[in-house]
């Protein structure tokens, strides 16, 4: 009751039996971590109803997220919340959109107003803001559906949120590097570890062993950045009579309703069926097919007759016409004339170490430019069937 903290989070007593009270406002965010029954969500459970404790839905709305469906749905009836409880991942994703699209608007605002933070605005404007603070109970469950929007959304608001008086609180037992990353710890500097089951899960939480070590039950180490060295703290319990009396209280206030906002999903389309799609459509795919095999060939056989028909009528022109066509081609008549006539003068007779005639240049020609004429023939046909095989 002594602390001047404006959201104000019980963590327990520390070694020396002090009460220890952390203010969400200097986090700004808070993770939490640790295995499985060592105090994470009585934890969060105390926080939860210390804040609504102590603030009115004027002054405070919760966003709650809640995976498992068993922990947070209790506080469902609070007229605090914002939203109804989040309890499926495709929910919870458009319940961060929603608070994404809320801080943007917090910041036009602030902007036209020429204001730094939330509270010099409240303090100067009759429109009230209040403040948000968003918890979430598992965190790997969402990571685990959708790693990247959600990581993004969760930075997003950890780098931008504070000055519009946003703050996160994100739970986990599974402290690993694929859930927590380096972008959530760079962006959540306040942590709580729990007891967790190895080494390198504590160094992933605090960048230190020691988180192994502790008993369970609520026994935490609290790093924050404005201690040197990181605290040990007896985490606080409450009780279901004393959640059930601060739930109750805010039941018989009736001048406080709860102003929610509805969160709606967009239904997901139809997934393809590929399966039955290909079934389907199998006929006329084979037909397509077929026709586009039978015109390849087709072309391939007229493309074929034609090459034979130019070159047996290249063979059937005489030497001069055959001479003229070179020359017109930019291949030098004297050198194939001197080739022609150093054949035609060899001597007939055929001797047993005569070495075999070297082809002309026009021979070499003819089977240069067939294999050009069959390449591009060749090319144009595999290229209509394959148009019309992806068409």
């Amino acid at each position: 009751m002594n602390s001047q903290a404006t959201l104000k989070l019980p963590l327990g007593k520390d070694i020396a039996g002090q009460t220890v009270i952390a203010d969400l406002t200097t986090m700004p965010h808070l993770l939490v971590a640790g295995a499985t029954g060592s105090g994470k969500s009585v934890c969060l459970t105390s926080f939860i109803t210390s804040l609504a404790n102590e603030n009115s839905p004027d002054e405070l709305r919760l966003v709650l997220i809640d995976p498992k469906m068993v922990e947070l749905t209790m506080f469902n009836e609070l007229p605090h919340l914002l939203y109804d409880v989040a309890v499926k991942p495709d929910q919870a994703a458009e319940t961060l959109k929603l608070v994404v699209k809320e801080m943007e608007e917090r910041y036009e605002l602030l902007s036209k107003a020429r204001k730094r933070n939330i509270a010099s605005y409240n303090e100067d404007s009759e429109d009230q803001s209040p403040r948000i603070v968003v918890v979430i109970d598992e965190l790997a469950d969402l990571m685990i559906v959708g790693k990247r929007e959600i990581e993004g959304l969760l930075v997003r608001l950890a780098q931008l949120a504070r000055a519009v008086g946003i703050h996160v609180i994100a739970a986990t037992q599974r402290p690993s590097s694929d859930i927590i990353t380096g972008l959530i710890k760079a962006n959540f500097p306040t942590r709580i570890a729990f007891m967790v089951s190895t080494k390198v899960d504590s160094r992933v939480i605090l960048d230190q062993a020691g988180a192994e070590a502790l008993v369970g039950r609520g026994d935490m180490l609290y790093m924050s950045p404005q201690q040197q060295s990181h605290e040990r703290i007896q985490g606080t319990f409450t009780p279901d009579s004393t959640l059930d009396r601060v739930l109750q209280q805010w039941e018989n206030l009736a001048e406080v309703k709860s102003q929610r906002q509805q969160v709606t999903v967009e239904e997901p389309g139809a997934e393809f069926d590929f399966e039955s799609w290909k079934a389907e459509n199998e006929a006329e795919s084979k037909e397509r097919l077929d026709r586009a095999i039978a015109e390849m060939k087709a072309r391939a056989a007229k493309v074929r007759e034609e090459s034979e028909a130019w070159f047996r009528d290249f063979m059937k022109r005489g030497a001069s016409e055959n001479e003229k066509f070179m020359r017109d081609q930019g291949h030098p008549y004297d050198e194939s004339k001197t080739i022609d006539s150093s054949a035609e003068e060899s001597p007939k007779t055929e001797s047993p170490e005569r070495k075999p005639r070297k082809r002309g240049r026009a021979v070499r020609f003819i089977n240069g430019l067939m294999v050009w004429v069959c390449g591009v023939a060749l090319a144009i046909v595999m290229l209509y069937v394959l148009g019309e095989i992806l068409l």
